[in-house]
Formats: C-alpha cells, sequence, structure tokens
C-alpha cells in the first residue's frame, strides 16, 4: 500500500518464516556509466520476514546450511549456531480486518538506505565509484503486486564520485536513477538438487551438511541450472522429444538495433541443439516484448530479457537471479552494450586479416558481423545455462587442423563455444580462399556433454544422491573423448594447455 508518499507492506501470516529473494535492477539512469538499465551489481538478498509479539523482523537467511530436520540433535545445534540473523525490525502498525496479515512501514528500505538494493556499480580496479544517497530527493513511484512477487519502483538520487588508481576523476556529481525492487517468494515446491563435480565446468551453489555420520560438518556444492522437465512425461520415457513444463523465455529488448536482432535470436537458440539430444525441444525462445500488454516489465526479475544499453562498454554483461537454496535459476538478463560490435570487429580484423582478404576494411559486411554476434551470443547463453569457461577445450584440436577446410567446417575452432577461440588466428595466407573458417562455429561436442550432464533427467533418482552414480558413468566415458575435456581456468598466468 503506498499511503501519503510512503510504503506500507501487508504481509499474509502464513508466509511468515517463508523463503524470499529481494532484488534491484534500474529501469531508468542519468549517467548509464555508473548504473545501466538492467543490470544488476547487488546479488539478491536472501530474507524472510518473522513475527515476535508487536514487531516483524526481516532476516538474512542462511542458506549454506543442509541438515536432516526430522534429526532432534540437529536441530538444536542448527537452533543454537545458526540462527536466521535479524538485519531490520519494523513495528506491526495494524492488522488485517480478519487477522490474517500485518501492515508495517518499509518506507525507509526503498528509499535509498540499504547498501545491498543500490543499484549503483562500485565500478571494478582501478576505475571505482562511490555514491551517497541523497534521502531528501528520493521518493516512491509505481508498486505492483501479484500472487507471488511485488514490484516497487523508487527514484533514487546520488552523490557519486569516481577514482581512476588514487586520481580522483570527479566528487559528488548528482546522479539520478528509477529503480525497481522485486519481492519474489520463492517455491516451496523446490527443484531437486544436482549435485556438482570438480571435473565439469559448471556455476556452483556452496552448501554446508551437518549430519551425525563420519565427518559432521562438510562441505560442498550444487551444480546451478533451469528446472527443466518433460511435459509428457511418458512420451519422454519413451524416447520421444518432448517440450518442456516451463520453457526459458528470453525476451528481446525492442531498441536492440534491427541489423543485430536476428543474430541475436539465432546464437541464444542456437543452444536447442543440445537439449534435443537428451530429449527436449523448443527449450530456448527468444521473443520480442510484447507490445499488446501494457502491463509488462522488462525489469521484473521474474522474466528473462535481452536488453540494449547506449555505453562504451565492450562485452555483454549477464546476471542470474538463483535460488540459493537448490541452485535453480529462475531468470537472467543479458545487458548488451553499444560497443559490443567494435570488440568483434577489432577480434576478427586483427586475428584473421593476414588470412582473409575481406576483412581489411573499416566495416564488416552484415554476414560478416552476424557470424561473430552468433557466437558470442551463444557463447552469452551458455554462461545463463549454467557452464563455466573451459580453458582447455581447444587443446583438443591439433593446429594443423585449423587450416584444413574440411576439418574447420565439420568441427569449427574449439569443441566448446565456452572457450575463448572467436577466430581462427592460426589460418595463413590464401587459407580463407581454400574454404577454411575463420570464425567460431557455435555450440560443440562439449558443449552437448555439458548439457547432458546438468540437464538429462535421471530414472528412478527420488534425492540428490541417487544420480550420482549415474553421473560419475557419464563424465568416465566422456573421458574417451579429447572434446568433452574441461579444465578450470585458474588464474590469469595459469598454465593453458
Amino acid at each position: 500500500h503506498k499511503v501519503d508518499g510512503k510504503l506500507y507492506f501487508e504481509i499474509p501470516l502464513k508466509v511468515m518464516g517463508r523463503d524470499m529473494l529481494l532484488a534491484s535492477a534500474t529501469t531508468e539512469t542519468s549517467d548509464n556509466t555508473i548504473a545501466i538499465n538492467g543490470y544488476k551489481p547487488q546479488s539478491p538478498m536472501h530474507i524472510c520476514f518473522t513475527l515476535t509479539d508487536s514487531t516483524v523482523h526481516m532476516r538474512r537467511v542462511n542458506a549454506r546450511i543442509n541438515y536432516d530436520a526430522g534429526d532432534v540433535r540437529l536441530q538444536q545445534i542448527v537452533a543454537q549456531n545458526f540462527v536466521n540473523p535479524i538485519i531490520e525490525a519494523y513495528k506491526v502498525l495494524a492488522f488485517s480486518p480478519d487477522s490474517s496479515a500485518v501492515v508495517f512501514d518499509v518506507t525507509a528500505l526503498f528509499s535509498g538506505g540499504e547498501a545491498a538494493l543500490s543499484p549503483v556499480s562500485e565500478g571494478s580496479y582501478p576505475l571505482t565509484y562511490t555514491a551517497s544517497v541523497n534521502r531528501s530527493l528520493c521518493s516512491l513511484e509505481d508498486i505492483k503486486a501479484f500472487e507471488d512477487n511485488v514490484s516497487i519502483k523508487s527514484s533514487l538520487s546520488y552523490s557519486v564520485s569516481a577514482k581512476l588508481l588514487t586520481r580522483m576523476l570527479y566528487s559528488n556529481r548528482p546522479l539520478t536513477i528509477k529503480a525497481t525492487r522485486t519481492l519474489l517468494l520463492l517455491p516451496e515446491d523446490r527443484m531437486r538438487p544436482r549435485y556438482s563435480d570438480a571435473r565439469m565446468g559448471v556455476f556452483l551453489t556452496f552448501k554446508q551438511q551437518i549430519s551425525n555420520e563420519g565427518d559432521q560438518l562438510q562441505y560442498y556444492t550444487l551444480a546451478n541450472r533451469w528446472r527443466l522437465e518433460p511435459k509428457d512425461v511418458e512420451a519422454f520415457k519413451r524416447g520421444e522429444t518432448v517440450e518442456p513444463v516451463k520453457p526459458i523465455v528470453i525476451y528481446m529488448d525492442t531498441l536492440m538495433p534491427a541489423a543485430w536482432a536476428k543474430y541475436i535470436k539465432e546464437g541464444l537458440e542456437e543452444w536447442n541443439t543440445a537439449f534435443e539430444k537428451i530429449g527436449f525441444r523448443n527449450v530456448v525462445q527468444v521473443r520480442d516484448f510484447p507490445r499488446d500488454d501494457a502491463g509488462f516489465n522488462p525489469f521484473d526479475v521474474n522474466h528473462s530479457v535481452i536488453l540494449y544499453s547506449p555505453v562504451l562498454w565492450y562485452s555483454a554483461m549477464t546476471n542470474q537471479l538463483t535460488d540459493p537454496r537448490t541452485g535453480e535459476i529462475l531468470s537472467m538478463s543479458i545487458c548488451i552494450p553499444d560497443n559490443f560490435t567494435n570488440m568483434l570487429y577489432n577480434d576478427r580484423v586483427l586475428m584473421t586479416m593476414n588470412a582473409d582478404p575481406s576483412v581489411r576494411r573499416a566495416k564488416l559486411s552484415e554476414e560478416q558481423m552476424g557470424e561473430l554476434i552468433r557466437a558470442n551470443m551463444a557463447n552469452c547463453m551458455g554462461w545463463n545455462l549454467g557452464l563455466f569457461l573451459n580453458a582447455s577445450a581447444s587443446a583438443a584440436y591439433p593446429v594443423d587442423s585449423l587450416r584444413s577446410p574440411s576439418f574447420t567446417r565439420e568441427h569449427g575452432l574449439s569443441p566448446s563455444i565456452m572457450d575463448v577461440v572467436p577466430c581462427n588466428y592460426i589460418a595463413q595466407p590464401g587459407d580463407a580462399e581454400r574454404g577454411v573458417r575463420m570464425t567460431a562455429k557455435g555450440v560443440g561436442p562439449y558443449d552437448d556433454f555439458t548439457i547432458q550432464w546438468l540437464y538429462k533427467p535421471i530414472a528412478g533418482a527420488n534425492v540428490p544422491a541417487d544420480e550420482k552414480a549415474t553421473l560419475d558413468s557419464w563424465i568416465k566415458e566422456s573421458r574417451a573423448n579429447p572434446a568433452c575435456r574441461y579444465h578450470l581456468f585458474d588464474d590469469w598466468g595459469a598454465f593453458d594447455p
């Protein structure tokens, strides 16, 4: 409820203690070098509300701890040592007429005072930003309530200072942002997690297990992935290709340059070939922003979006909203900067102009640029599906094979689009005329295998431990194929095979 410039939450008692995520995204900005529309510089807050007498406590949830909730001893250990800390307290101002909900004032939470919800980037060394909020200039705007989430838009004003190394670039520059904050109720029906494996290049959710057996305190990780379930279970069991219950739908910004949009869509949807090999079709679907839905909000964290941003960055920026309890990816966003194609142009020209005279010019053809956009977006989508950089993939292909027209046409430049081989820098003069491929082909055998390992349902498994033998067997079988090898890119300067 918004009353006289103040914001009140009415929280049903039945959801007290339920897990929620509170996330923030920039909607409008006066300086897109500091706050980029759609980009989320802060991780969502994992919180819950609890009621004690006449006070509502907002608590930060400790999602790392896992234990048998039916074990009395473990219950006591967790209750004494892993309490969800209180981060805010609110006085109950009213009850609903039937006493099923409480009302309290949360204006301060959404008027710029909560650092964990700040939409302002802190930058990265050597360029860093410091922002202080001007509360007198902040205000609440639109609020929308849905079945499982609430969306609040705030107008926020800051004074920003920027520093390059130790040199102050500017100080107390005004910045105005409109930020959309979403309070999302996490599902009670949790996705079954999948244990990670150090031999697989995937993003992780870190956990801590407390038990009564052996090492009573153990650390482990879950693989981050989307919830992928067959719509027609019986057809899936018969080996037919079926659609998922919930596809990954990505909405594309209507402001995206028309010359890019086709290739962006192709790059994102290219992963459908990998999903088809494990029995799913039409998993990744790219659609335009709905033109006939006035209520559509691309900055709602429930939506996966790809946005255009007129900022001079050189690469796309990605965010995922992940359920910290299970590693389920709930939504994603990709921000495409205006300078995006300059990086692609530089890679293509500097790496291949020796072998390909057709790129020795100030502007590539639409088809040449389209190839680069398609491959870059396939790489970007891989990150959003849970795949990590694979620094050893390209070692599987002999160097001389990268000068073979037949080999490069069939296999591309690397067995993984998650490797960093955007163009064929091995090619020599005359190779382009002979038909040697100059750019990355797309999703490869390593990517296919990783999608299988992450997403293929395992029959008969009811808990994560039931899957371990099958997952291990898949990895062991893959070792016969050098194209499926993975090595973590440890650090800059680490050995690259």
